[in-house]
């Protein structure tokens, strides 16, 4: 009984999403409902496998349904166990011979919580996340749009996390969306 309780004291402190009304406009806090830095939302999607922790902090690997899409979850130091920091989505390349992955059979794709995904269209990610604290740089063949949000532009949401600051980067190719990674920054 005495455990329980611990275990439900334990888990209503880590494992708590933050609340929306503090997460600004153009900040996204999840991945396929797996939440930044929340133990408890990881476990539910990703079954994490003891197996994959074998990659040094470089993160965690996994493949949507259709081997189509490649997630790499990233987890801080200091963090507890399976509170994810950063997510990046990309395109899974032909050679995966340096992933060691798993498969969401149940995920058919990787799309955040504020709805962004592989393919979306350039003008589209400005309308979910505005321009306000983006910037926009251009070569040759792509579009690389960045959100960063320090501590001082959003005290409730840093309050939350206790960390610094978020940054996030798009990438695009013939105006849809190629990879994307976002999440808190290490200190």
């Amino acid at each position: 009984m005495s455990w329980q309780i611990f275990f439900i004291a334990f888990a209503t402190f880590v494992a708590q999403p933050i609340p929306s009304k503090y997460v600004p406009r153009c900040v996204d806090v999840s991945m396929n409902n797996v939440y930044i830095e929340d133990s408890i939302s990881a476990i539910r999607i990703f079954h994490p496998d003891p197996a994959m922790y074998q990659n040094d902090f470089e993160g965690y690997y996994y493949i949507n349904r259709t081997r189509s899409e490649l997630l790499q979850v990233y987890f801080h130091p200091g963090n507890y166990s399976n509170c994810f920091s950063e997510f990046t989505v990309m395109p899974l390349l032909k050679d995966t011979s340096k992933y060691l992955f798993a498969r969401l059979r149940k995920v058919h794709a990787f799309i955040s919580g504020k709805g962004i995904h592989l393919g979306l269209p350039l003008d589209s990610l400005f309308l979910i996340l505005g321009r306000k604290h983006s910037t926009t740089t251009r070569d040759k063949d792509s579009i690389v749009v960045e959100y960063s949000l320090e501590q001082k532009q959003a005290p409730s949401f840093f309050g939350f996390y206790n960390t610094p600051s978020y940054s996030s980067r798009y990438v695009f190719r013939r105006s849809r969306l190629v990879e994307f990674h976002f999440g808190l920054d290490y200190p």
